[in-house]
């Protein structure tokens, strides 16, 4: 027999609802057992009155009001249910003929199932409130109706309903789509965890651990979903102040046991499909894992000519390239070394792609999914566009582009493995590459700076527009460099618009500063830069990879940042402890080796590409950024 346990409190016209759906199931093998939270007389009149003619027995279990205490009468429920299989159904869910019949197909030994809801909107719950009793067949015909006008969220899964099958499995433990609403499992597995936690009182998150117990304990679970949706009744949010200690309960819970699950993977896969800078920021998540996982073979999966960043680094004993736009057969050769290679993919972009390589590759994934650019949390962005992303991750970590730094969020996706207290308690470093011997020309053309032990590298060209500085500000910066006794190295990338505004500043300076100014015109690699970041006394450059690059390199870094936060993709200053380095708003600040200067204005750092939030766009911020203003900040570095 089937034991519906149904909690409720104080909302005596939806349990009627409730009731009056559960009165006219085709399978009638099943009991209920109403667990009350403290409801006033008026619920026990509605229980009362449907016993004398219902078709199924009903208990009412209930406990005084004194606050939100569903896991103690939910326990209450399981001591006297006397059904050997239970499903768990909320008061406020009104349920298909067929609900019972479908849970019973799907229960199987070992396993949990989680169902879905369809949201009725408040107008339609006060329309359904006034039935004088519940027709499903009635809401059924005006179903495409509601659907339509906004009155429910899903149509389909009215009418279409499909059988058991894997496809309905889950690998592993994930948040998402948990509802204690609906839900059902074998009475002998809720007492083998205890039921539910008691010590989680107030609204949220114990259907959550429930289920992740259960979980622990080898019980699989299954979807329900396209089975036995439930219409969940519109009604105000919950006191929800309990909600965020108890979800931490939950979450300390599933890093115990991942940590367990996955004290030590043989292979771990790193992605990060994105630009060299991205590359770089990944270093210190790959060195917290070396420590973590001594014994273990890193592979780092990234776009072709991206990965010049970790050339010499220890950490890595693979790299694996490929076309940022594959063909289909790069694909398919991409496939082929990867396919299930690895025991965990450690996914450090946002991206769909990234994301399907650590599907391919590996059983296990963490990875982090990322929300509105300009920090705005809407429902596209946190419940569709990730949603897949979340659901087939051990954990997901949100990016937060104005509270959250890149280096610190890269390292959060080891807090599966890691309690957080410990993960950021050490020095966290950027690793820069192994240097690369310069040319002996080249040496000869820095010869200089080097001798007087006054080399000041420059780096003018952003990859976008709207983070460059103007070139009369290099200009100036230049000439007082210069006559303050500095040999100046303007990098640059191989790209076309670095090597032309290089080009362009070099043609605005008189011949005799120009004799003391060196154009790379992009012949230095990554590894070069390297070196000679290191021997360089002093840089400044613009929102860039080798702006990131110079403060790993320990170099005097003056970074010049306008619509980018600072407090996301600020330099990493080597060496510091914490997780938030820099604010973010300050027009100077300096941390260890790094100082950042912010233009002036309201809207700073609003994220935007340049004020037209366009790639091409100017930026008024950096535009405002005085020369006056570096020169005092280098003078203060000496």
């Amino acid at each position: 027999m089937i034991s519906i346990l149904l909690a409720t409190y104080n909302w005596p016209k939806a349990l009627a609802l409730c009731l009056d759906s559960l009165r006219t199931q085709t399978d009638l093998n099943f009991e209920i057992i109403i667990a009350d939270d403290g409801s006033d007389d008026s619920t026990r009149e509605i229980i009362d009155t449907a016993k004398k003619q219902f078709p199924v027995a009903i208990t009412h279990l209930w406990q005084a009001d004194i606050g939100f205490r569903k896991t103690q009468i939910l326990n209450q429920a399981i001591a006297v249910a006397g059904g050997d299989y239970f499903i768990f159904l909320d008061g406020d869910c009104i349920v298909q003929p067929d609900f019972v019949a479908r849970h019973r197909q799907l229960a199987q030994a070992g396993y949990l199932v989680t169902g879905s809801r369809i949201l009725v909107n408040d107008q339609l719950t006060q329309g359904i409130l006034q039935w004088p009793k519940w027709d499903f067949a009635q809401f059924l015909a005006h179903s495409f109706a509601y659907r339509l006008r906004h009155g429910i969220n899903k149509y389909l899964p009215l009418h279409l309903k499909f059988a058991d099958g894997t496809w309905r499995h889950y690998r592993q433990f994930v948040w998402r789509r948990i509802k204690g609403c609906n839900m059902a499992c074998w009475r002998s597995d809720a007492l083998a965890i205890q039921g539910f936690d008691e010590s989680m009182t107030g609204w949220g998150h114990e259907d959550a651990d429930f289920v992740f117990r259960l979980q622990k304990n080898g019980v699989l679970r299954k979807s329900g979903s396209w089975s036995t949706e439930v219409l969940h009744l519109f009604h105000r949010i919950h006191d929800q102040g309990n909600a965020a200690e108890n979800a931490a309960h939950v979450r300390a819970k599933i890093m115990a046991k991942a940590q367990v699950d996955l004290k030590q993977p043989k292979r771990v896969l790193f992605i990060a499909t994105r630009q060299i800078g991205d590359v770089l920021v990944t270093t210190p998540l790959i060195r917290r894992a070396r420590e973590l996982w001594p014994t273990a073979e890193f592979h780092f999966l990234g776009y072709r000519g991206k990965l010049d960043m970790l050339k010499g680094n220890t950490d890595i004993q693979e790299w694996i390239e490929t076309a940022d736009r594959p063909n289909f057969k790069e694909y398919l050769s991409l496939f082929k070394r990867l396919f299930q290679h690895y025991d965990l993919a450690l996914v450090t972009q946002p991206s769909d792609r990234a994301y399907l390589y650590s599907l391919i590759a590996a059983p296990r994934r963490v990875g982090v999914v990322a929300n509105h650019p300009q920090g705005d949390i809407t429902p596209e962005s946190t419940s569709l566009k990730n949603a897949w992303k979340k659901w087939i991750s051990l954990q997901s970590i949100e990016v937060d582009y104005f509270r959250q730094h890149v280096v610190i969020e890269k390292m959060r996706l080891l807090e599966p493995f890691v309690s957080h207290a410990t993960l950021f308690t050490n020095p966290i470093t950027v690793i820069p590459p192994a240097a690369a011997d310069l040319t002996p020309a080249f040496l000869a053309e820095i010869a200089e700076g080097l001798r007087t032990n006054k080399l000041a590298v420059l780096h003018t060209g952003p990859l976008m527009a709207y983070k460059r500085w103007p070139l009369a500000y290099w200009q100036i910066l230049v000439v007082y460099l210069v006559r303050q006794g500095w040999q100046v190295v303007l990098s640059a990338s191989t790209a076309t618009q670095d090597l032309e505004l290089n080009e362009a500043l070099m043609s605005l300076l008189d011949p005799a500063i120009r004799t003391h100014v060196v154009d790379t015109k992009g012949a230095l690699s990554i590894p070069q830069m390297s070196i000679l970041l290191r021997q360089a006394k002093l840089y400044v450059g613009v929102d860039t990879s080798i702006t990131h690059l110079a403060a790993a390199c320990g170099t005097t870094t003056i970074a010049l940042f306008g619509p980018t936060p600072p407090s996301n993709f600020g330099p990493w200053p080597n060496g510091f402890i914490g997780t938030t380095p820099y604010a973010l708003r300050a027009r100077s600040q300096t941390v260890a080796n790094v100082t950042i200067l912010q233009g002036p204005g309201e809207c700073v750092p609003c994220r935007k590409a340049g004020c037209d939030d366009r790639a091409d766009s100017r930026s008024a911020c950096l535009d405002q950024l005085e020369p006056s203003e570096v020169i005092s900040a280098i003078e203060a570095s000496y």
